[in-house]
């Protein structure tokens, strides 16, 4: 008797229904495949949420000294005292240094550190002279804003992010109780007339900075401080001869009671990059071990946990998934830690980056912070999707050579 054909109803004729593989449909497998060992997938994702931090904040640093060294121009120079004086250098300087072929311009400057309320409270008054205009022309302070300051004994310009800091805005007052060994007798209150709030300059103590009138601060520091200055700020015509000016002004001052050390901002900033260490180096030297343990982890549990699950993918394969998704499904098993990872810990080295600030002393305010910025996000995304595929590529290759029915068998 002949086999009954299939019948139709209406209908097209029914199969075997095949199983679904959509995206969303590997997600409990891979909520199964990652939860197979919950304690070591736990402590693995925060290993690799640690690593993506360090290396959002490593790539960050880096692209600050960058920054900085990029924006530092060759035509100022910083006259300092050689072999550090902390009395500085006498202001009677700025005469000789006027006359320096090829200076445009010389402006004194001084620093003062105190605390603002608390002790915790540090901040540093950079205060200047009427020549900044000239020898520090780049920053993004007006003429009026200039001559007010000037103009006010006790005047302060303050940064954006200086006054977000300490919620301060033009005709606040600011008090600094001063460190000791900046007056007289004992730590004064120095105090201070906020006179307008001025965008902010990276290049100067991460953008947070406070600049005062220097006739206010030689005035006020004790007799034997007066008339010194911390450090020359120079213009110079041409930037391509500011090493050769400086190692004039360095070879004039030589034999006087106040030798000097001339340097570019240019080389100012490289030196800061590169001060007892490399730090502009050792950043992604430090980054790139970071994603070398990312690798390790990740690509040891992958590799383990399709070894251990072979019946399950051959059991996958004759219910109807097809070599392409199976491998997907892996490469998927391998790209969501490493993924929430690199969310997490860039998010992470975001928060910190900001931190940062708040918790270091005033003289160590030339520490840069890093900037964790959406090409820092872009790396960090991009690398962990790499690193998935890297971590699955000897997995998916053992799964191409899987024999169903020897894994079934559980051979």
């Amino acid at each position: 008797m002949a086999a009954p054909s299939p019948t139709h109803t209406g209908r097209r004729l029914t199969t075997p229904p095949r199983i679904a593989t959509a995206p969303m449909k590997f997600a409990p497998l891979i909520w199964s495949a990652l939860w197979r060992r919950p304690t070591e997938f736990t402590l693995s994702w925060l290993a690799i949420t640690v690593a993506f931090m360090l290396f959002g904040l490593m790539v960050g640093l880096n692209g600050t000294y960058r920054a900085l060294i990029t924006v530092a121009r060759e035509d100022r120079l910083y006259v300092n005292a050689r072999f550090g004086n902390p009395d500085g250098l006498p202001l009677a300087m700025r005469t000789q240094l006027q006359r320096v072929e090829g200076v445009t311009g010389v402006s004194a400057a001084s620093l003062l550190c105190g605390y603002h309320a608390v002790p915790r409270n540090q901040q540093c008054v950079y205060f200047v002279d009427d020549a900044v205009r000239i020898a520090w022309s780049e920053l993004s302070i007006t003429a009026a804003q200039w001559d007010q300051l000037l103009a006010t004994r006790d005047g302060l310009l303050i940064s954006r992010s200086a006054a977000d800091r300490w919620n301060l805005r033009a005709g606040d007052m600011f008090p600094l109780i001063a460190n000791p060994g900046n007056g007289a007798d004992g730590p004064p209150v120095w105090e201070f007339k906020v006179l307008a709030v001025v965008p902010s300059d990276k290049a100067l103590w991460n953008g947070s900075f406070l600049i005062g009138n220097y006739q206010y601060y030689n005035n006020v520091v004790s007799p034997g401080r007066r008339d010194r200055v911390n450090v020359f700020r120079l213009a110079v015509a041409d930037g391509r001869r500011s090493s050769a000016i400086g190692r004039r002004i360095d070879r004039f001052f030589a034999n006087s009671g106040t030798p000097t050390l001339s340097v570019s901002a240019r080389a100012d900033a490289q030196a800061d990059a590169q001060s007892s260490v490399d730090m502009a180096s050792m950043t992604r030297i430090v980054a790139t071990a970071g994603l070398f343990m990312i690798l390790f982890l990740t690509a040891n549990a992958v590799a383990r946990s399709v070894r251990e699950r072979m019946p399950e993918f051959a059991v996958l394969k004759t219910i109807g998934f097809s070599a392409p998704e199976i491998e997907r499904l892996v490469f998927f098993e391998a790209a969501v830690p490493c993924l929430t990872g690199a969310v997490l810990g860039t998010s992470l080295a975001t928060v910190l980056a900001g931190w940062q600030m708040r918790f270091i002393s005033p003289l160590m305010l030339s520490i840069l912070r890093p900037n964790v910025s959406p090409l820092v996000w872009a790396c960090a995304i991009g690398l962990a999707l790499v690193l998935a595929f890297l971590s699955s590529v000897v997995p998916i290759m053992r799964l191409r050579r899987l024999d169903v029915a020897a894994a079934l068998a559980g051979k």
